[in-house]
């Protein structure tokens, strides 16, 4: 389980069990930017990529993609890109508002967090609208880190969990409603 500031328990399983997602090969992990100034061109590049797979039509892809751009909205603390990987009104919206409200209010940010994603299979019946994906999930090691750039605290990695994660399409792409325990 990874804990943000305040306690609050971090998509390992998001408010149900935390940040964590999946494929049907090995595991994939979606490694997020330092900081947004030291940034570079390979954390853009990354950012980029996770923007365009969270673009797909595939729901196993766009889950990979909007894994990787949670994890840059946390460990940047560029929270607005929340927007786009949680439906509004969303309980996954909800679970990462309360912590993205801390993390702003006290301008810290996750440094070095990361999805790690494996087994990350579709389930059930997909429509237009709506679709299921399985997955693994754990997340890494990270250090939360103030405004200043001082070490607050050091989270750890956190065990792999099985999810489902519910998606939605909102405006014709998917975005996160819900996170449920796997089984």
């Amino acid at each position: 389980m990874l804990l943000g500031p305040g306690g609050q328990e971090i998509w390992s399983g998001h408010a149900a069990a935390g940040p964590g997602t999946p494929t049907a090969s090995a595991p994939a992990p979606t490694a997020a930017p330092e900081s947004p100034a030291a940034g570079g061109s390979a954390d853009a590049a990354a950012l980029d990529a996770a923007r365009v797979q969270a673009e797909a039509a595939d729901p196993v892809t766009a889950v990979r993609g909007l894994a990787g751009m949670r994890d840059a909205a946390f460990s940047t603390g560029d929270l607005d890109l929340l927007a786009a990987v949680n439906a509004p009104g969303s309980s996954a919206a909800a679970a990462d508002g309360r912590i993205a409200d801390q993390m702003a209010v006290s301008a810290q940010r996750l440094a070095g967090f990361a999805t790690l994603l494996s087994d990350v299979a579709p389930e059930g019946q997909q429509t237009a609208t709506q679709a299921l994906v399985r997955l693994t999930s754990s997340t890494s090691g990270y250090r939360t880190i103030d405004a200043d750039g001082k070490v607050l605290a050091e989270g750890p990695p956190g065990p792999a969990r099985p999810l489902r994660l519910v998606l939605v399409s909102v405006d014709g792409h998917w975005m996160i409603s819900d996170i449920l325990p796997g089984g």
